[in-house]
C-alpha cells in the first residue's frame, strides 16, 4: 500500500467512526439498547452530517480497494508468475497471497459501497424510539428504502469480515495459520 493509500485508509477509519460521538449529541437513543443506523434517521437532528460523512468515508473505503489492487497489479505484472527476483519476492507473489490481497481489496471494495448506500437510504424511522416503527417492522411494512438499507448494512458487514480474515492471512505464514485453524 503507497502512503496516499494508507492516508486515505485513516481518514476512512476516522470518518467512519464519527457516529461513536453522536450520542453526545442527541440523547433520544440510547447508546445500549439501539442500532447505529437508528442514528442516521432522517428527522433525527445531527442525521444529515452523519449520513454525508459515512458517504463520504465509504468513497474512501472504494478508493483504497481500487487503488490498492491497480498498484499490486502493477507490481505483479513486473514478477511474473513469481519466477524472477528473490526468494521473498516469490514468497510474496505466491497464489494464496494474490488471493488474499484479492479478498482484502475486494472485501473493503463491497464495504465502501454498501457504506455509500447505507447513506444515501437511511432507514425510515427508529425502532428503539417508536413502537409504531417497530410494530411496521415485523409486520414488513415499511418501504423499500428501508430493507435497501438493511440489505446494505448487512452487505458493508460481511465486507469488513472479508477484508478481516484476508488481513488475518496476510499478517501469518501458513503454516502457522493450519495450527489456528485446526
Amino acid at each position: 500500500m503507497t502512503l496516499a493509500s494508507r492516508r486515505l485508509c485513516a481518514a476512512a477509519a476516522l470518518l467512519y467512526s464519527v457516529w461513536i460521538l453522536y450520542p453526545l449529541v442527541n440523547r433520544e437513543l440510547h447508546p445500549w439498547t439501539s442500532f447505529v443506523s437508528e442514528y442516521f434517521v432522517a428527522d433525527l437532528p445531527g442525521a444529515t452530517v452523519l449520513r454525508t460523512v459515512d458517504g463520504v468515508a465509504g468513497v474512501a473505503l472504494a478508493g483504497v480497494a481500487a487503488f490498492s489492487y491497480a498498484r499490486l497489479r502493477t507490481l505483479w505484472r513486473a514478477l511474473p508468475n513469481g519466477t524472477r527476483g528473490t526468494q521473498h519476492t516469490r514468497e510474496v507473489t505466491s497464489s494464496r497471497i494474490r488471493t488474499a490481497v484479492r479478498v482484502w481489496c475486494a472485501g473493503l471494495g463491497v464495504a465502501g459501497l454498501a457504506t455509500v448506500v447505507d447513506a444515501v437510504n437511511p432507514l425510515v424511522c427508529a425502532a428503539s424510539l417508536s413502537p409504531e416503527c417497530t410494530a411496521a417492522e415485523s409486520a414488513g411494512t415499511l418501504p423499500l428504502q428501508h430493507q435497501v438499507h438493511l440489505f446494505s448494512s448487512g452487505a458493508a458487514g460481511l465486507g469488513f469480515i472479508a477484508a478481516m480474515a484476508a488481513t488475518i492471512v496476510l499478517s501469518t505464514r501458513a503454516d502457522r495459520l493450519v495450527r489456528i485453524l485446526s
